[in-house]
């Protein structure tokens, strides 16, 4: 006979397993983290989101006059915090979105640009947390 304890345990990874392979891995993880870790487990960009899940992501991306969206999945273990991504073209901020993050082990967030016939070239995304730490820098490139 399961104790509660196993119960409980089991409807937990059953839960996560339902999230998706990322909700899976950030569980195992966030039982090992230090408290206060914040990591970035994804980041892709994407043409879209749908049901918190990026809709054709590492598509190329084109000066089309559609949203080119920045999906992330981070693991925070501690306080909520705000996040800020900042869309870099030619070398220079072009674009910034503060987003806040709750203290979880797999929460889901993204931002968009809209991307004018204008602005093909060389971009980057660089994502910051409130005291101005780089958490991660993805370059791509606009046609």
């Amino acid at each position: 006979m399961k104790t509660t304890r196993a119960i409980i345990a089991t409807l937990i990874i059953a839960a996560v397993a339902a999230a998706g392979p990322g909700a899976a891995l950030a569980a195992r993880s966030w039982s090992k983290a230090e408290e206060g870790t914040l990591n970035i487990s994804r980041l892709v960009f994407s043409r879209g989101v749908e049901d918190r899940q990026p809709v054709e992501p590492d598509f190329a991306p084109a000066a089309d006059g559609r949203r080119l969206y920045a999906y992330l999945e981070l693991f925070n273990k501690g306080e909520s915090q705000e996040l800020t991504l900042t869309w870099i073209r030619a070398g220079k901020p072009f674009h910034t979105v503060t987003l806040k993050v709750g203290r979880s082990p797999h929460w889901r967030t993204w931002a968009y640009l809209t991307l004018g016939p204008a602005m093909t070239g060389p971009w980057a995304l660089e994502v910051r947390t409130e005291d101005d730490k780089l958490l991660m820098a993805m370059p791509l490139l606009v046609r």
